[in-house]
């Protein structure tokens, strides 16, 4: 819903996740910080899909616990870490413990897979700025290997340099391509399934068509 007040979505292969069934694992290049509101925005409200899990740090699940001067910590954390926590929470959101091993770090989406649900995880880690599709980490891959899940690569465009002015006052147009299911290969190292996945990502980025 957010998705579509703020900005113009523009979706391309909504006709690949037509009546597909999880475990699913959609893997979006990552751009800003809601982007997810944008994969929400693409997926129709009746797909087989929904709902979406998507990662958080496990530390943003805590805020309202971390230290702090007495008056910040009641004023300021406690509240905003409540809304925080609650607001991951309703959308679906779970908490990713990072540095301690794939096994252990990606236990959660793995259970939820392993349920025939569908997960969101973004293969380069974190945000990037920039224009293009950066290197990959071996998550999602490992994630596919373990769970047999089809990957499901997106292509978001259109967000970079994202802005708090151009979220309030310029309602910028955002286009996703969706592209086709596939599994990887487990029998391969789980970094060239990582590459593999990020260049169909790459690919979809490419070929979406800008205005000039």
């Amino acid at each position: 819903m957010y998705g579509h007040i703020f900005f113009r979505i523009r979706v391309d292969g909504k006709e690949n996740i037509m009546g597909i069934k999880g475990p699913i694992i959609i893997t979006p290049n990552h751009k800003t910080y809601i982007d997810h509101f944008f994969i929400g925005a693409a997926i129709p409200f009746y797909s087989n899909l929904l709902p979406i899990r998507s990662m958080a740090a496990d530390w943003l699940f805590e805020i309202d616990r971390l230290p702090g001067i007495w008056w910040k910590r009641w004023f300021l954390l406690k509240p905003f870490g409540f809304i925080a926590r609650w607001s991951l929470i309703a959308l679906g959101a779970y908490p990713v413990q990072k540095g301690k091993g794939l096994g252990v770090s990606l236990r959660s989406p793995l259970k939820i897979l392993e349920k025939g649900l569908s997960i969101l995880i973004y293969p380069e880690g974190g945000i990037n700025f920039k224009k293009g599709v950066r290197e990959a980490r071996v998550g999602a891959a490992f994630l596919a290997r373990e769970s047999g899940a089809q990957v499901i690569p997106v292509a978001i465009r259109g967000a970079e340099f994202f802005t708090l002015k151009s979220f309030l006052f310029g309602k910028r147009t955002i286009f996703l391509s969706i592209g086709k299911p596939f599994f990887v290969d487990p029998s391969k190292d789980l970094k060239i399934m990582a590459e593999e996945i990020r260049l169909e990502i790459e690919k979809l980025y490419n070929n979406i068509k800008m205005p000039k």
